[in-house]
């Protein structure tokens, strides 16, 4: 039963869902077309685009 749950939870949280896959995605090409790091990566494309995000979702 626990799968209904998940499964009407992530529905309720469909774009959330959406944005952290995008954001991991983005960052795995970014990986393989730039060979940055890990902190680069937490410097710069993680602060642009999940973080403000991510303020918005939790106020």
């Amino acid at each position: 039963m626990w799968y209904l749950f998940l499964i009407i939870w992530l529905s309720k949280h469909l774009l959330l869902v959406f944005h952290i896959v995008g954001c991991i995605l983005r960052y795995l090409t970014n990986q393989l077309l730039n060979k940055t790091t890990i902190t680069k990566f937490l410097q710069s494309d993680y602060k642009k685009n999940c973080q403000p995000c991510f303020r918005k979702k939790n106020q």
